[in-house]
């Protein structure tokens, strides 16, 4: 059917309305029985459909004799064409009004611990602190205000209460139904309610002369968890008067009487639950499958399910035809729990208000048909109806910001219906994510199961990583690793020792060409190599000054060759902005100042068969401190000096052997291109010999703090005989800067 009629949907419930998947409350402008033959305008939407507990327990409490149980069927829900799951659609319990017929002097309450969150409650004597008696019947709204009527019902319910705690048999009996509470308390002990102090403890009068009664049952979320060989909790309970009551053999009595009239109550609930499924069972598989789909999990076995709960009522049936044949228990047990007191404290609920507040939306259409299978989907289904419902209000929506360093990086909007999932973890340079945090300073975690009630603002959290920097001495004594946090300061060790040798610094690269900044860790370990120079070798690249530093002189005339000194071909060089000085008196030696291709020096390799292959050879230097050949005949100079070169091939068997004759070379450096001083133990200002243009230094690194540091204003002050880096730092920015200065320094 299509009803073109208009209705008001809102979350209800207490702590189902935090999940994902909510239950509803549906007022209708009209009412309408939804095809179950009992029409009302107040309907629930319960979003435990995918499983039998309600359909066993509203029908166990039927057949265990509770006067009236709602009427219900398992719906497949659309919002705004949006599918929500498969919930169970059941009548509110205000209707008992119309259902038993209530005269102006009947009401339905209920034993409340959300009593503080209604316009409308009173308290009783002994009633323990968690718990209040709200108002189903009549509605709040036509009473609140009316003290004078409520007043009555607090007395008339404090005159039941006051014969119920009486532990003598007393005259409760003049008060109380007995036999709708022994079905009320029998049903909850088939299918073991747990939560004895939970909602849904209703207590109905029809009219001024009748007795009070209990029922209907309702919520069945924590059933059939509990030992089947005890007594349910709400035996022992003084939250719902259960201790009072079983301490009265009267009521044993009755209750016993009860189960016997009810012995064949299994046969009954397993015909009517077989009928059901027979009919329902596969479209109900289906909309479990459907939802599971729709808010993850793994879909329930309706067969499965089915068999697990008969099993479970009849074995209860036997074990509660024992326990209760003699009522041979301990009841000191239940005395004691009739004085024990109540540890409960009222909680601040407001955001449960505000949560029903902000989803209080108009409904303007509501279509209710049968639905059929769509066998490609599967998702339409057969058997189960389908209820769409379309607002004519927008369902209000809140913002999440994700903040990561002080700014916002992700941002997006959600229903209030809906929790919000995570977006992937963020990745940030040296650091690792630690989680979202409800406060700036990431103290504590945001819980992304609870459903936000306002815009939410989430703050990344981060940890700096550490590296490692490890040292290789080269022949040096040893100097430990040592780990540094991303982006903290780091500091130069203590120079390493080679007897004849002056320490020349760390350097990134095994060539030995490239020094290492002791400035802030980057994000990556880092491995150096030390540098040494002999002792009394000529500082051919430092011309010295006796402090203040002056512009050291460059080489203007570079050569694109390098030739031999005795005349004889040249060696080619690729690189023309390499330079060269050829005023070496030593004939037959080539003089070399950077990089140069002497494999053409060497020797043709041996195609002979007793060695491997001719790609088999190596490069043998005599110092390796003044130059290295790579294995393609590459030399690269380190320092000045003299060197020995030849040409090795592997032979058959494992061993070298030297192919023609070596070559000597005398390798000078060339001169820096960059100012360079040489200081006499005294401080000297960097701007002497370091300046731009444009730029001023917006701080200053020292590459061996050991021999010298620079302070904030670009003075340098000499600590002891060395070398080090003196690097000027042009530009804004953390981690990076716009360009760097360095220039040589050689204290003496």
């Amino acid at each position: 059917m299509t009803m073109n009629d208009s209705a008001k949907i809102k979350v209800r419930g207490n702590t189902s309305a935090y999940g994902s998947k909510k239950p509803y409350k549906l007022k209708l402008s009209k009412k309408n029985d939804f095809g179950m033959g009992s029409s009302a305008k107040k309907w629930v939407l319960l979003n435990d459909g995918t499983n039998l507990k309600y359909l066993f327990g509203n029908k166990g409490s039927t057949f265990c004799g509770v006067e009236w149980q709602p009427t219900f069927q398992y719906v497949n829900l659309y919002f705004n064409d949006d599918y929500r799951g498969c919930y169970i659609l059941t009548e509110a319990v205000e209707n008992i009004e119309k259902r038993l017929d209530m005269d102006e002097n009947g009401f339905l309450i209920e034993n409340d611990p959300y009593w503080w969150n209604e316009d409308v409650y009173f308290k009783v004597d002994g009633q323990i602190y968690p718990l209040g008696f709200t108002f189903k019947y009549p509605d709040s709204d036509d009473i609140v205000g009316n003290d004078e009527y409520i007043d009555s019902i607090q007395a008339s319910m404090n005159g039941v209460i006051a014969t119920i705690r009486e532990t003598s048999t007393g005259d409760y009996a003049e008060s109380i139904d007995l036999e709708s509470f022994a079905a009320w308390y029998l049903v909850n002990d088939y299918y073991f309610c747990l939560d004895s102090a939970g909602a849904n403890m209703f207590w109905y009068k029809v009219s001024g002369n009748e007795k009070i009664k209990l029922g209907p049952t309702w919520d069945y979320g924590n059933d059939y968890q509990g030992n089947k060989e005890e007594w349910s909790s709400i035996h022992a309970s003084n939250l719902n008067w259960g201790a009072y009551l079983f301490h009265k053999s009267s009521f044993r009595k009755s209750y016993r009487n009860l189960f016997e009239k009810k012995r064949h109550i299994c046969e009954d609930l397993e015909s009517y639950v077989n009928d059901y499924i027979d009919k329902y069972g596969y479209a109900l598989q289906e909309s479990w499958n459907a939802d599971a789909e729709r808010w993850g999990g793994t879909a329930g076995n309706v067969q499965a399910q089915k068999e697990e709960f008969l099993d479970y009522w009849k074995y209860r049936r036997d074990w509660i035809d024992n326990a209760s044949a003699d009522w041979s228990l301990d009841f000191s047990n239940y005395n004691d729990a009739i004085d024990q007191a109540s540890a409960y404290a009222e909680a601040d609920y407001d955001d449960y208000d505000a949560l029903r507040d902000a989803l209080d939306v108009n409904v303007y259409d509501l279509d209710f048909t049968q639905e059929e299978l769509d066998k490609t989907t599967r998702k339409i289904l057969n058997g189960i109806k389908r209820l769409r419902l379309k607002s004519s209000t927008e369902i209000p929506t809140y913002t999440v910001r994700y903040v990561s360093d002080g700014s916002i990086v992700h941002e997006e909007e959600h229903p209030y219906s809906e929790v919000f999932e995570c977006i992937d973890n963020p990745v940030k340079e040296g650091n690792t994510f630690t989680g979202w945090y409800i406060d700036e300073s990431c103290t504590e975690f945001y819980d992304f199961s609870e459903l936000p009630i306002d815009d939410v603002m989430i703050y990344a959290g981060w940890k700096p990583n550490n590296y490692t920097i490890s040292f290789n001495s080269n022949g040096g004594s040893a100097v430990d690793s040592v780990v540094y946090a991303f982006g903290t300061n780091i500091e130069c060790p203590p120079d390493p020792v080679y007897d004849g040798c002056d320490f020349a610094g760390w350097f990134i690269d095994e060539d030995l060409t490239e020094q290492f900044e002791f400035d802030r860790m980057p994000a990556h370990d880092v491995f150096l190599y030390a540098k040494w120079v002999k002792k009394n070798d000529p500082p051919a690249d430092l011309p010295v000054e006796s402090g203040g530093g002056s512009e050291a002189p460059r080489v203007s005339d570079p050569y694109s060759k390098a030739h031999d000194t005795d005349g004889s071909s040249a060696i080619s060089v690729s690189d023309g902005n390499a330079r060269y000085v050829f005023d070496a008196e030593k004939s037959g030696t080539v003089v070399v100042m950077k990089r140069v291709d002497i494999s053409a020096k060497l020797k043709t390799l041996n195609s002979d068969s007793k060695y491997i292959s001719s790609a088999r050879h190596r490069y043998v230097v005599d110092d390796k401190l003044v130059a290295v050949v790579t294995r393609k005949g590459i030399l690269k100079p380190k320092k000045n000096g003299e060197v020995n070169i030849s040409l090795e091939q592997k032979v058959k068997g494992g061993s070298w052997e030297k192919i023609g004759s070596p070559i000597h070379l005398y390798v000078q450096l060339p001169e820096m291109k960059k100012k360079i001083s040489t200081v006499i133990g005294k401080s000297i200002s960097g701007y002497s010999f370091l300046s731009h243009t444009t730029y001023s230094p917006t701080r200053w690194i020292s590459t061996n703090k050991n021999v010298a540091t620079v302070d904030d204003n670009g003075t340098i002050t000499v600590h002891k005989k060395g070398f080090a880096k003196i690097v000027a730092v042009y530009g804004e920015g953390k981690y990076s800067s716009k360009k760097k200065y360095a220039t040589k320094l050689r204290a003496m």
